[in-house]
């Protein structure tokens, strides 16, 4: 099969020479956390949130609760977050898959209200893709975010961010918003490399599609 012409290939890498990223020097940005504790009180009550929070480790309450969006904080505490989100769903897999994007889509949102609120309005599904990978620079210090874009789908990779759960589904959930707000109506998300049990296989694929 010829390939599309309009296919592009894109990589965000972190650390040298594109190794992975240690655990522990894998950061985001703090706005995501935060989301992500918004998104559980919207979903769950403020009392079962003040629960999660309770069961999580100081820094990832920290994380969660204070300082500014824009500062950064260690990966691992933010997919603290996501993994009590994930046993939410009393291990059904895609109870936690659907839940996990909506998340994606409820932290995409906020950003929108902030950094990409005016870029949001200029792009197209394919510029969107070419700048994936910067956004992605822009709020993860490490890993490899490969795109791949044609006229009516957006798939990426992710590879090199061991301990950082679930965000396969995350990120999903993230790019299906943005492509809401440029009018596509995503029909299906095709998530390989995720399940409960591994949350974050090393060349977790996802793809997003929409009627063209």
């Amino acid at each position: 099969m010829a390939r599309d012409p309009r296919h592009v290939i894109l990589e965000a890498s972190g650390g040298e020479s594109g190794k992975m990223t240690e655990t522990r020097d894998f950061r985001v940005r703090a706005y995501m956390a935060k989301s992500t504790a918004l998104f559980m009180r919207d979903t769950f009550g403020e009392q079962e949130l003040d629960r999660i929070l309770f069961s999580v480790s100081p820094g990832a309450r920290a994380a969660a609760t204070s300082g500014k969006p824009a500062d950064w904080c260690p990966a691992v505490e933010f997919s603290e977050l996501l993994r009590a989100l994930a046993a939410k769903s009393d291990g059904n897999s895609e109870h936690a898959r659907v839940r996990l994007i909506a998340c994606g889509e409820f932290i995409a949102r906020e950003a929108t209200n902030t950094f990409l609120k005016i870029a949001m309005k200029m792009l197209t599904p394919s510029l969107f893709a070419k700048k994936l990978p910067d956004i992605w620079k822009r709020d993860c210090s490490g890993g490899t975010f490969e795109v791949d874009a044609a006229r009516d789908k957006i798939a990426f990779r992710l590879s090199g961010m061991a301990g950082f759960d679930h965000v396969p589904c995350t990120a999903a959930g993230f790019v299906k918003f943005a492509l809401g707000a440029m009018g596509k109506t995503v029909d299906q998300v095709q998530i390989q490399g995720w399940s409960l049990e591994n949350p974050c296989a090393d060349g977790a694929r996802v793809e997003l599609t929409w009627k063209a």
